[in-house]
């Protein structure tokens, strides 16, 4: 039976299959064959919920790692981090950490929230920190360096459409409101 974070989950996978294409399309000039695109409930094997899933991730994961790879061959990684700043800026966020953190946790396929890989450490209204406490993307990577500055850049972008700032140490990651001058 299907619970709503089998949705969420989906809506992660589909995010960022949604990525995969935008990225295809945009650097290679090509469509991409993507996933099926039918609601949930149509698709799923209602047997193996969390294999059906799991394998959707393993889909887009290794679709992502492979464009990235095609592109950095191609000397367009630089590009590709400018892409995702951009994409990051573009959204439509509430001036606030809280609203960063969401949004990353709302759309990158960080594990099951049972799983506790994503950990927030602190959650004041000026700033907001979470550790992600495992890599469950180098799997899918030959250098899983790439797929981290990937999701710094589109984090950093996320920062600036929230006026905040951003810090991140490893897998640390602090999101502060910057403070506007009354001038």
């Amino acid at each position: 039976m299907l619970a709503a974070i089998h949705y969420q989950m989906d809506g992660k996978i589909r995010w960022q299959d949604q990525i995969n294409q935008e990225i295809s399309e945009k650097f290679l000039n090509r469509p991409i064959r993507g996933l099926d695109k039918r609601p949930l409930e149509e698709i799923v094997d209602g047997t193996n919920i969390h294999g059906f899933l799991a394998q959707r991730i393993q889909e887009v994961e290794e679709t992502l790692a492979q464009l990235v790879e095609e592109l950095a061959d191609k000397g367009q990684f630089e590009e590709l981090l400018v892409f995702m700043e951009d994409k990051g800026r573009n959204e439509n966020l509430e001036a606030k950490p809280q609203a960063v953190f969401a949004h990353m946790a709302n759309h990158y396929l960080d594990g099951m929230p049972c799983d506790r890989v994503v950990e927030l450490v602190s959650q004041e209204e000026d700033a907001w920190t979470w550790i992600l406490r495992e890599d469950v993307h180098g799997q899918y990577w030959q250098d899983p360096t790439k797929y981290w500055a990937l999701r710094e850049a589109y984090l950093q972008g996320l920062a600036q459409a929230a006026s905040c700032g951003v810090q991140i140490q490893g897998r640390k990651y602090e999101v502060k409101k910057c403070m506007q001058s009354n001038d």
